[in-house]
């Protein structure tokens, strides 16, 4: 008989701070309204303390009969160990020419929801990943709001 997956890693314990927990309630509510079974599923890398724990959280708490169809596709070592700690489908993203869903976040959004994620070692392949998705879905925190894009970010060319 099959048992629920288990989240491994490390999730906070105790009372979220206000950001952290408006972060959880909006991937949360992403998940549960777009991860559909009919869905293959792209989970991008988000850095530690972002939305990649809650994201996956969520969708094991979904159950693993709602997503035992369900492909997931790895951007960098952070989302593919997750994924596989979580007895959840993986896949590499070379075996599909598109992806109906990425639920990712952004380190600046400007006021016309324009937004820039760092550089780092996974962002030439969310570029790519980004050719081949059909819906994107964005998850920040007003933290993340500015006037105007790479002014507090250092970005490489």
């Amino acid at each position: 008989m099959r048992t629920e997956p288990v989240l491994k890693l490390p999730i906070p314990v105790g009372i979220l701070s206000v950001i952290e927990r408006s972060k959880q309630l909006a991937t949360w509510t992403a998940v549960n309204q777009h991860i559909k079974p009919e869905h293959w599923v792209h989970e991008y890398i988000i850095h530690p303390g972002s939305i990649v724990l809650y994201v996956v959280k969520q969708i094991i708490m979904q159950g693993y009969e709602a997503n035992k169809d369900h492909i997931f596709i790895f951007t960098g070592f952070q989302s593919k160990e997750l994924i596989i700690s979580s007895d959840l489908g993986l896949r590499d993203v070379d075996q599909y020419s598109t992806i109906n869903i990425t639920i990712n976040g952004a380190d600046e959004v400007d006021l016309e929801l324009n937004c820039i994620k760092g550089g780092g070692a996974c962002h030439l392949r969310e570029k790519v990943l980004a050719k081949a998705m059909l819906m994107f879905i964005l998850v920040t925190d007003y933290c993340k709001n500015v006037d105007h894009l790479c002014m507090n970010i250092s970005v490489s060319w």
